[in-house]
């Protein structure tokens, strides 16, 4: 049987290889919603010095998993997490989907199911 795994900002990891995972968390968010101008634009390097002593205090405890929940509509920025993900050596899994319909941006509320 193969292992399970998880996609992370950082690529595959095997699910026996985590320990600790915090399963609802917000590196980054931009309630503004997706119409607001520079929407979900930030400076990564500006948002590493925010969070970096954040994540180091969660690895001394033991995370080796989070699971960022600002999706599509709430400020999901990859390129933020991309750089927080070169920062730690806490796994980063990125959202999918959309959250509430005042943050879903109109070009995902006309899709169809």
């Amino acid at each position: 049987m193969s292992p399970q795994w998880i996609q992370t900002v950082k690529g595959s990891v095997a699910v026996d290889a985590l320990d600790l995972i915090l399963p609802h968390e917000h590196l980054f968010t931009d309630l503004r919603g997706p119409l607001a101008p520079d929407y979900a634009l930030a400076d990564p390097q500006a948002v590493v010095r925010v969070m970096e002593p954040h994540l180091a205090a969660a690895q001394a405890v033991g995370v080796t998993a989070l699971i960022e929940c600002s999706t599509v509509g709430v400020g999901r920025s990859l390129a933020v997490l991309r750089r927080l993900a070169d920062i730690t050596p806490i796994h980063l899994v990125a959202p999918t989907g959309v959250y509430r319909e005042a943050f879903t941006p109109p070009s995902l509320q006309e899709l169809s199911a």
